[in-house]
Parts: C-alpha cells; structure tokens; sequence
C-alpha cells in the first residue's frame, strides 16, 4: 500500500506539473492512451507498457520538440541542476508528506517562473504546433527508437528520461538487457517499461516488435493524411488495413506466434513468465 501511494503520489504530481505548464500535454496523453488501448499495447501483464510508461514518452517526446513544449523534471522539482549520481527528489521508501509538500511548493514557484520567461522570450520558446501534428511527431520519434530497441542496436543502453529531458546511456541494474528503456524520473533504477521483458524471451522480443510496428506504422498514415495524401495515393497500409483485428495488421496474440498459442493451449495466460518481466 505504501508503494501504490508513493507512485500514486509521484505520478499524479508529474501529470499536474506537465498539465499546468502546457493543456497539449494532457491532450496528447489522453490521445496516445486511446491509441494504445485500441491497439492492445496497454496491458503491463500482457508484456506491453502500462499508462505511466505512456506518459513519460509524452512528456519526452513534448521536452525535446524544438522549441521544447515541457522542460525537463529536473527543472521544476529542483533548486540547481544536481549531480548525475545524485538521488532523485521523492526517492526511497521513506518519504514524508512534509517533504513532498516542500516538493510541490518547489515545483509551483519553478513552473511559476519557467511560464515566466517563456512569455517574456516570445515565439523563441512557443511551439505552435498543434495536436495532430504532435501526436505524428511523437510516434515518428519512438516507432524509430522502438524499432533500434527491438532490433539490438540499443540494447537497453539509450534509455528515455523525462528527468533529464533527453536520451540517456546507461545499462540497468544487473545488466538486464531490456528491449525497451524508459526510466522513472523519480527512481533512475526502475524501468517503467520492464513489463515488455528483455532480448533473452522470444515472446518478450516479439511483443516489443508488434509495439514497434504499431507505432511506426500509425506515424507513417498520420504523416501521409497531415501532407493531404489519400488512401489510394498511399503505398502503404490503409488506415482500415492497419486498424487493430484487420487481416493485414494482426494483433498483438497474432505477433506473438506459436510461442503464445502453445502457452494458450495449456490454459496459461499470454504475459511471459520472466521474472524481470512481471511488475
């Protein structure tokens, strides 16, 4: 319980600071959520992201637009720019209300004066990008590092912290190499995303794949319909062709091949069994 409530805590205080510097972001997670639930990929215990992963992809992908739209966390729920190696704000068990009260009051007056010189700098730091676009630039970004992720090329060493605000290297602890890495700003040693597994299950690799594609092919329509092209100009998928159930784009019990029908057939459930998989 006190876990559930630390997150809860965390979570819910990062969504408000994200959705009181900009209305896109809450927008944009409402969008991706929808998205990601009709696509099946919002299941933790199916070996997909769960919410909070979600999230923390919009409000990185948000922090490295150019003019960024959200600053890094660190930002908002610190005095100075700490150490790379410094433990994170509300990090560990033992966090009292006192302290995150002290955090908020923190992350009001930062955000307070980060609104401030957003406006006293102009268009300079104003993204008038609206929604759609957003929302195709976004799986533009991460259908290409889903794809790197599932194919080995960064293995689990380029992870994605809204913390910073940017790509990280670093390795996680154990070594577990993780197809997909998108850090917890508040824990630096938690993958939000484990629950897709690691490269050493192939019912893990081939969830990650089926999230990849999903991902890469949603940008690919949604630029072609932002550029006015239809679907007979297309030489890609349909967007009916790519709806989730459709022949053409399968699902993800589909994509996860024989692995999952032998697991089915003996009544088990689709999630992997790794133990670093489960949450």
């Amino acid at each position: 319980m006190c876990c559930h409530n630390k997150l809860h805590h965390n979570t819910g205080l990062a969504n408000r600071l994200w959705g009181t510097l900009d209305r896109r972001y809450a927008a944009l997670y409402r969008l991706v959520k929808a998205w990601a639930a009709a696509h099946g990929v919002n299941d933790a215990s199916s070996n997909t992201l769960n919410s909070w992963s979600w999230g923390l992809m919009v409000a990185f992908y948000l922090q490295s637009e150019q003019p960024a739209v959200l600053p890094p966390l660190w930002q908002l729920l610190e005095h100075q720019q700490p150490r790379t190696t410094a433990p994170r704000v509300l990090q560990g068990s033992g966090v009292s209300s006192a302290a995150l009260k002290r955090t908020m009051d923190l992350a009001m007056v930062n955000s307070m004066a980060y609104v401030g010189r957003r406006n006293r700098a102009g268009s300079s730091m104003q993204n008038p990008k609206g929604l759609t676009e957003l929302l195709a630039g976004f799986f533009e970004v991460f259908g290409e590092q889903m794809t790197r992720w599932c194919e080995g090329r960064q293995r689990g060493n380029t992870r994605c912290s809204p913390w910073w605000g940017g790509w990280v290297d670093a390795t996680w602890p154990g070594n577990t190499p993780y197809i997909f890495s998108i850090e917890d700003p508040f824990n630096a040693s938690d993958n939000t995303a484990r629950s897709v597994g690691s490269h050493n299950h192939l019912t893990c690799t081939n969830s990650a794949r089926y999230i990849a594609w999903a991902v890469k092919t949603s940008a690919q329509l949604l630029r072609d319909a932002l550029v006015g092209k239809t679907a007979a100009d297309a030489d890609t998928l349909t967007a009916a062709s790519a709806a989730p159930g459709s022949p053409a784009a399968g699902s993800l019990t589909d994509c996860l091949g024989t692995a999952n029908n032998s697991s089915s057939s003996s009544g088990s459930t689709v999630g992997c069994s790794e133990a670093a998989c489960q949450r």
